[in-house]
């Protein structure tokens, strides 16, 4: 077929060659419009989404400075039971105050030193602003004098950590209920600045 005899065809049936060209367009038109039509869709979607996220983060703003001071309170209790590797005085008089109040003999204590904590996984946070600092003590005193001593050491002002700890009687023939204690004790502390 050519070209002559094909718009020769056509022109003889114009209503069939017109409803051919509509529907050829009208097939285009949706094909390109359905392609458009997902895509808009989709940006419905993500847009539905970003609104939720922002109704929720809108509901939850009503307390946020009520959070926001609590969160500042709790920092600063956090600050005040933080021990300063620096003011090695403070630290061993926190120690040889326990002598009255339990009863006890602090017979060697020494501050090792500040300890950067070890972080037991790559996945968890590093804890860059804070140190361990290590206490070697040996104490003398009853046995019940140095459990109730530890049990305060445990919940006292500083967060701690019992380290190492070896409990002997001690040789006195003349009080057998006297032990001695050895123990290394990690206490949580503040980084200092100038690292």
């Amino acid at each position: 077929m050519d070209t002559k005899r094909l718009l020769s065809l056509l022109k003889q049936y114009p209503i069939v060659t017109i409803g051919l060209l509509l529907s050829v367009i009208f097939g285009l038109v949706v094909y390109f419009r359905h392609s458009q039509v997902s895509a808009l869709d989709s940006q419905i979607r993500t847009a539905e989404q970003q609104y939720q996220v922002m109704l929720r983060n809108v509901a939850n703003a009503k307390s946020l400075e009520e959070q926001i001071e609590t969160v500042k309170g709790y920092n600063e209790q956090l600050d005040g039971r933080l021990i300063d590797r620096r003011d090695l005085t403070r630290n061993l008089n926190y120690f040889y105050d326990f002598e009255k109040k339990f009863d006890l003999k602090i017979t060697s204590l020494s501050q090792v030193g500040g300890i950067t904590p070890a972080t037991p996984a790559d996945y968890l946070p590093k804890l860059e602003q804070f140190d361990i600092v290590r206490f070697s003590v040996s104490v003398e005193g009853s046995y019940s004098s140095v459990v109730r001593w530890l049990k305060y050491l445990e919940n006292g002002r500083y967060f701690i950590s019992i380290g190492e700890l070896s409990l002997s009687q001690r040789n006195d023939p003349t009080d057998r209920s006297l032990v001695q204690m050895n123990v290394q004790i990690d206490v949580l502390g503040s980084r200092p600045p100038s690292q």
